[in-house]
């Protein structure tokens, strides 16, 4: 029984060895970042929509001290953001056909270049997140679900640049 237990023990510490993340895949050359604006091809007409994510996302790679944020074309690389859809849908409703609960749904697409090399560090990776809010809390409801979906899809975003599994 001590042999079979030994036994065990030695192939979970092996198995949790082999499996790992490998690290952030930021290259090390690679020290500062131009973030380029979202462009916001989805059907919402909202000026403030992509300014506000590019600006999530900028706060999250700082606050991870990722890269040295430069606005400037000659940073080592560039991250280049797209708001792919957004929809805000019914998800919910009571007996009488009136409206209980709706979701706010975001997708986009991130990418993250190597402007030294000219080369792609993460190619096209989709992020999508929703928020689901009661109806009857009106525009306020649906501003701070808003508020929610912003900050956790530019954090995942955020985690998605340097995540390489």
């Amino acid at each position: 029984m001590k042999i079979v237990s030994i036994i065990i023990m030695v192939f979970t510490l092996f198995s949790c060895t082999y499996y790992s993340f490998s690290g952030a895949s930021i290259p090390p050359h690679i020290k500062s970042c131009q973030v380029l604006q979202f462009d916001n091809m989805s059907s919402r007409y909202d000026l403030q929509l992509s300014e506000r994510l590019t600006d999530l996302l900028i706060e999250k790679i700082e606050s991870y001290n990722l890269l040295t944020i430069e606005n400037d074309k000659d940073s080592d690389s560039k991250i280049v953001g797209i708001i792919k859809s957004f929809s805000d849908n019914v998800s919910s409703k009571v007996d009488d056909d009136t409206v209980e609960k709706r979701v706010i749904k975001l997708v986009i697409t991130i990418q993250f270049f190597d402007n030294l090399n000219n080369i792609p560090i993460v190619k096209k990776r989709s992020v999508s997140k929703e928020k689901e809010y009661n109806e009857s809390e009106g525009d306020d409801g649906f501003n701070l679900a808003l508020d929610e979906l912003l900050d956790e899809i530019s954090d995942d975003a955020a985690l998605t640049l340097v995540s390489n599994w």
